[in-house]
């Protein structure tokens, strides 16, 4: 009935075991798991399992997410059961230092921290230092999130392995059929958030260098759609720029172009934001493009899915909710 395998300190479980499960990806916060195993009558009169910090795996077609066990919670009454809570590993890198790292680039400050976890990361390199990037007094794990979010990179899962990249990374593609496999989408176009321009300009007043600057415009989006972006849209309105001036924070012109990049990208990809809700579909993991074929413009896509819910129970099966945005309107 169910197209997935679920492991509990790496022993497989009996799927008709299983009252429900839910596992959670996302871009930006930490892949979860929840799933409710029924209990037997017999099996309250023996010891039952407590496998706090255990490892948990579900494996949905070829994609496996994995993680620790934080949390168990027994109930017992007309409908006794246990539910496992889990989040993926890099919940681990609560509470390092950040002093630690500071110095490092900042592709390599992710790689470092992710390892201090347990975690093998995949990173494309940024330019310049952490050190350039405004600093968040945050846990660790918040910090690394924080600087990722500046610079328009995210940290998630691609179906392999573990990834720092920028935002746009593609990772395969979904095409859902409209009226078949979708039972409802929601989607909002909003030009409010985004900016025209942005120009970040700063110079160290220590070392008496010269101004460093960048100016990151409509060349610098990705039109993930194909068609017009919240730029051009805005700019028909006369929309004013947004400057930024960072002053010491910003000492490199590479730094500078990280920041203004990664903040008109962040900004143009609340343009278009959307969610639907289809048939259990295990090719939806973030950064995978999704294409509704044969849905009215501009429902159609493609679309950057940013996080995705399966979830399969007795009732329902396995359904998927998938959350999606674009910095531009499909093509017509």
């Amino acid at each position: 009935m169910y197209d997935f395998t679920l492991k509990i300190n790496s022993k497989e479980v009996v799927p008709g075991l299983i009252a429900d499960l839910q596992v959670s990806s996302s871009m930006d916060a930490l892949d979860s798991f929840s799933c409710r195993l029924k209990l037997r009558p017999a099996d309250l009169n023996k010891a039952l399992p407590c496998d706090i910090g255990k490892p948990w795996s579900v494996k949905i077609g070829s994609t496996t997410y994995e993680g620790d066990i934080v949390r168990i919670v027994y109930t017992t009454g007309m409908d006794p059961s246990i539910t496992f809570v889990g989040l993926e590993k890099l919940h681990r890198l609560r509470g390092i230092p950040w002093a630690e790292v500071f110095k490092d680039a900042k592709h390599t400050v992710a790689t470092t921290l992710a390892k201090k976890g347990g975690v093998t990361l995949s990173a494309t390199a940024l330019k310049g230092t952490a050190s350039e990037m405004p600093v968040v007094t945050e846990d660790i794990l918040g910090t690394i999130k924080q600087y990722a979010h500046e610079a328009g990179y995210a940290i998630f899962f691609d179906g392999k392995k573990i990834q720092f990249a920028p935002r746009e990374t593609t990772a395969g593609s979904v095409t859902l059929k409209w009226n078949e496999e979708i039972y409802g989408v929601d989607m909002t176009c909003d030009i409010s958030q985004v900016a025209t321009k942005v120009q970040v300009y700063g110079r160290d007043y220590r070392k008496g260098t010269a101004n460093v600057t960048f100016t990151a415009q409509e060349a610098q989006l990705k039109k993930l759609s194909g068609g017009d972006t919240g730029v051009k849209l805005r700019k028909s309105m006369n929309a004013m720029d947004m400057i930024f001036d960072y002053g010491v924070d910003v000492t490199t012109a590479t730094a500078a172009e990280d920041l203004a990049t990664g903040e008109i990208r962040r900004r143009a990809a609340q343009f278009v934001r959307g969610s639907l809700r289809c048939r259990g579909e295990p090719l939806a993991i973030p950064t995978a493009k999704i294409t509704l074929t044969n849905a009215p413009w501009p429902l159609k896509g493609p679309f950057m899915i940013y996080a995705v819910t399966h979830s399969f129970d007795t009732h329902e099966g396995h359904r998927t909710n998938i959350d999606f945005y674009s910095d531009s309107l499909p093509s017509k």
